[in-house]
């Protein structure tokens, strides 16, 4: 379950750290999505070329976050090596260096980023063997509120005080899911069924079944606005859902998009005192309130709102402005499921 996470594509940054004696100037590893792209020739050696006599091996092929790791690159002496490596997508280049007198280039790093990464090496015409290093999460204290992997309930983990929320992917109906294993937490995507769609709530993004029947999020059920009028005291309205058949009792919940605009009537008046003071009232009482010191020309979303089938909304507009500045001020609501459980 799941915070969108802003690092896609990136997934390990390293500093490295060389060994008294050995001189490897060029030598600093970065992972990053913006990196720049290796020719295909390139990604097709690294792919399918077998391996020389260069090699590259690693202190321990197993290590936990946090945890220093080191490692030898072997060729012939003052040789120039390329150093590539993937999670399991794509090669990018992340290092190069040069061997010394020994044809050795060694290197040290802490680990901060989990996950499982392949590192080949070109050094001149020669291309080492793939080895690999998986990097462990450190356990925690995981917990999950929708069970588990379960794609079909909206949730999110939390690690260590950190909450991960369940989200919608941008492209097609999918979600991406967290959940805890063990006191480890794992995530992966997952298409919604071909008659699912996928949701996004306050409480994580779900695949849920499509109906022909009932409210979907976004379906507009209610609609009341008002043009330019001037206002030089107080102006209220009564919000009549009942007038538009609104179910209540299911799975969805309103939301109130709410725009906003309005303007001096007269020159003079910027920076006078006092505010335009806008508030709307649900089935529940006060749900949303701003004042504006400035004109203004706005849209906002509310959500969720109360309704329960029979205490209508309130929507006030108060001009404390001084007495010589009349506003001229308009609205819309617009009343639109926001959500479903």
């Amino acid at each position: 379950m799941a915070k969108k996470k802003n690092n896609t594509g990136i997934f390990i940054g390293i500093a490295i750290i060389i060994a008294a004696l050995i001189l490897a100037p060029n030598l600093n590893f970065e992972f990053f999505s913006t990196t720049t792209n290796i020719d295909s020739t390139t990604q097709n050696k690294l792919d399918t070329q077998e391996a020389g006599d260069c090699y590259a091996t690693l202190d321990k092929s197993v290590v936990n976050v946090g945890d220093e790791v080191g490692g030898v690159i072997h060729d012939g002496k003052n040789t120039l090596c390329e150093v590539y490596a993937t999670d399991g997508i794509t090669w990018v280049k992340i290092a190069e260096g040069t061997t010394n007198s020994n044809g050795d280039l060694r290197f040290m790093d802490t680990i901060n980023i989990p996950g499982t990464f392949t590192f080949r090496v070109i050094c001149g015409a020669c291309i080492t063997k793939a080895v690999t290093l998986q990097v462990n999460p450190l356990a925690g204290d995981c917990t999950d509120t929708d069970g588990g992997n379960v794609r079909t309930v909206p949730g999110h983990v939390t690690l260590d005080g950190v909450s991960y929320y369940d989200y919608c992917l941008d492209v097609g109906d999918a979600v991406h899911e967290y959940w805890c294993d063990g006191n480890f937490m794992r995530e992966d995507n997952y298409m919604c069924d071909y008659d699912e769609h996928c949701v996004a709530t306050r409480s994580g993004g779900y695949c849920a079944q499509d109906v022909e029947e009932g409210y979907n999020v976004g379906d507009e059920v209610f609609y009341y606005g008002k043009s330019l009028d001037s206002l030089d005291g107080g102006y209220s309205v009564e919000l009549h859902l009942d007038d538009a058949d609104i179910e209540t009792g299911g799975p969805c919940h309103l939301g109130a998009r709410i725009f906003r605009s309005w303007d001096y009537l007269v020159p003079g008046c910027d920076g006078s005192v006092g505010t335009v003071d806008w508030t709307l009232f649900d089935s529940s009482g006060f749900r949303w309130g701003v004042y504006d010191t400035s004109p203004t020309s706005q849209t906002v979303e509310v959500c969720p709102c109360s309704w329960d089938g029979v205490t209508n909304w309130y929507f006030e507009v108060v001009n404390t402005k001084s007495p010589n500045c009349p506003i001229e001020f308009e609205y819309a609501f617009t009343i639109y499921v926001c959500e479903c459980d």
